[in-house]
């Protein structure tokens, strides 16, 4: 039966039950109700002899439940996306055990999406037919997958109305409108967006859909080329027609829906480009190298090619984000001629010429030969097609092809500095922003110098600009780091201010021994100080800051610099240290930085470079 206690204390009342138990406790106008358990459990309650008080006791604590609580059956696009989930996990061990692709750089929320879908089905390609796992994904993906829309069949169909554009059929400064039509503009390869495209009489102008202002404008004096591409198997949109309009600092490639739109569009551009460059008669060439420099300009404010906004922003010590600036984005890897293009086993040959042809810049140079400059912009495209999962990170050739690259693009970054000469202030931005897109992935060269290059040597001391730092979220790219380790890499790498050499070496496998030794002599020649009257040596910065490369103190430090000097300073350094101990000091940081490198000779030309490189340098030596 039930068991009921009933007490009245004053004008309160108090209730237990089994099942249940209820406390009430009225005092006035006030009232206060307290639950416990299934049992009456002793002390659980007691009541107190003053009128309208209740003393409630500590409730003891219950045995945890041996198992969680069921939880609820997942239905319908939920329980899909939770079973694909497991299947993802499932794969992700295959993919691990083929090694396959790997991206350091972090994507752009439209490109990750992009990658997550073309990942998915790069892995269905990769489990074996009529598995378990494939017809989990296939389930998944065709639960996902849309028949073809009505509003499907309108792309690239219509006219500035159907976009929501209304653009002006005339204005001063455009002219009159000449052609119109519909295409997909490439922002990077995985990203197109169907644009407005109208032909004025000076200029090319293009509206985003539903916009009121051009998003951009292109002068018919910068366009240098209007051709048809036929990209065949590598097309990113298969099916679809491409038109490529070349300026001199990027190629714009727009798709249309069929070949008649293409071929017209085309005709009028190139016809509207000629007549526009014969008004100019005499002054367009002269017009051509003066807006040159005005096009880098328009296309620095947006991170200097359209693979730019493929790559999520980096930190570079403040709180706000930076933009990549990537310098290898004139063409597209759809459409770079592979001709001279070959892989061997002494690493990438073309890089080498890419290298040579860069160091063979100065700023002079490029106002006069712009067009030579747009050769070597096409070259450092190739770049994309490296194959970085086939480069042996443990051998000679690895380094030789890291190393001309990082010097490659340092060398392209300086000539083009955006923010003016370099400086203390914007190196730690030049070095993190600057950057290439090499096989599917990017590097800065921070990333290159930091995690590549010196991916396994030790940690810096004291580190400052000119020597990089990477940010925590770089720690990605240490996955491509080299085995290769040798002290001597530090008086190989230039960092771009005035402790480096101006001249940079083209490193080939088979000279590399003695390319390291006569860069470190070059180097050491230049920095390291002996003053015998005071028994003191003053080293070079970079042994300061990486002195665990050579040892971990000062006396290691000289130790490796003795056995790399000219054997006059290295008899008056042992003189020295067998008379007693010698005072070893380090150079302070440089302040002054190269607007630009310069080509070193071959190896057999080892003492004219010695000579060359101290006359060049000497003015801008800092003891």
């Amino acid at each position: 039966g039930k068991l009921a206690v009933k007490s009245a204390v004053g004008t309160g009342k108090l209730a237990v039950g089994t099942g249940k138990l209820a406390a009430k406790t009225v005092y006035g106008t006030t009232k206060a109700a307290v639950g416990t358990g299934k049992y009456v459990a002793k002390g659980t309650l007691t009541a107190g002899k003053m009128a309208g008080q209740a003393v409630i006791a500590p409730i003891k604590k219950r045995k945890p439940p041996k198992s969680e609580p069921k939880a609820k059956k997942l239905q319908g696009t939920k329980a899909r996306l939770e079973l694909s989930k497991k299947t993802m996990k499932k794969i992700e061990k295959i993919e691990k055990q083929k090694n396959l692709s790997f991206l350091a750089g972090e994507l752009c929320a439209p490109e990750q999406s992009c990658r997550i879908a073309s990942r998915v089905l790069s892995r269905m390609s990769c489990v074996p037919y009529k598995s378990s796992e494939w017809k989990r994904f296939n389930d998944v993906l065709v639960s996902q997958v849309a028949h073809e829309a009505e509003q499907d069949r309108w792309f690239l169909e219509g006219t500035a109305v159907q976009l929501g554009v209304s653009p002006e059929p005339e204005s001063k400064t455009r002219g009159k409108l000449i052609h119109e039509s519909l295409g997909a503009r490439c922002l990077w390869e995985s990203h197109w967006r169907e644009e407005w495209l109208g032909i004025y009489d000076t200029c090319v102008s293009i509206y985003a859909p539903s916009t009121k202002s051009p998003c951009l404008e292109i002068a018919l004096i910068d366009i240098r080329t209007v051709r048809p591409l036929d990209a065949g198997t590598v097309s990113p949109l298969p099916g679809f027609h491409l038109l490529v309009v070349e300026t001199a600092w990027i190629c714009h490639y727009v798709a249309f829906r069929d070949e008649d739109s293409r071929d017209a569009f085309g005709k009028v551009l190139q016809e509207a480009v000629d007549k526009h460059i014969k008004s100019a008669e005499e002054n367009a060439f002269l017009l051509r190298k003066a807006r040159f420099w005005q096009g880098f300009q328009t296309l620095s404010n947006s991170s200097l090619s359209t693979s730019a906004g493929k790559w999520a922003k980096v930190s570079c010590g403040s709180k706000a984000l930076k933009e990549r600036s990537v310098l290898n984005g004139r063409r597209m890897a759809f459409d770079i001629d592979l001709k001279g293009l070959s892989f061997g086993a002494d690493g990438i040959a073309f890089v080498e010429e890419i290298l040579s042809k860069s160091l063979s810049f100065n700023l002079r140079m490029l106002e006069e030969e712009p067009d030579s400059f747009v050769e070597f912009l096409d070259l450092t495209s190739r770049l994309r097609l490296i194959p970085l999962d086939e480069i042996d990170i443990s051998s000679k050739h690895a380094f030789c092809l890291f190393a001309n690259i990082y010097h490659c693009l340092l060398q392209h970054a300086m000539l083009l500095s955006m923010n003016g000469p370099l400086d203390k202030k914007n190196m730690n931005n030049f070095m993190r922003t600057s950057c290439y897109e090499i096989g599917n992935d990017v590097f800065s060269l921070a990333e290159l110098y930091c995690c590549v290059l010196r991916g396994k040597m030790s940690r810096p001391s004291n580190l400052k600009p000119p020597y990089p730092e990477v940010p925590k979220k770089s720690s990605t790219f240490r996955h491509y780091a080299l085995e290769f380790k040798d002290p001597r890499m530090n008086f190989i790498l230039s960092t771009g201010d005035s402790s480096c050499p101006r001249s940079i070496p083209v490193l080939k496998p088979h000279d590399m021994e003695q390319q390291l030794s006569l860069a470190s002599s070059i180097f050491l020649r230049k920095e390291l100080y002996v003053d015998a009257r005071t028994n003191s040596v003053i080293l070079p910065k970079v042994c300061e800051v990486y002195k665990n490369d050579f040892g971990g103190d000062s006396n290691s430090c000289l130790r490796c610099c003795l056995e790399e000097v000219d054997e006059e300073t290295a008899a008056t350094i042992r003189t020295m240290m067998s008379a007693g101990s010698v005072s070893i000091r380090f150079q302070h940081t440089a302040d002054n930085y190269h607007s630009y490198l310069q080509l070193r000779g071959a190896v057999g030309e080892s003492s004219h470079s010695l000579r060359l490189q101290r006359s060049i340098s000497q003015d801008s030596t800092v003891y």
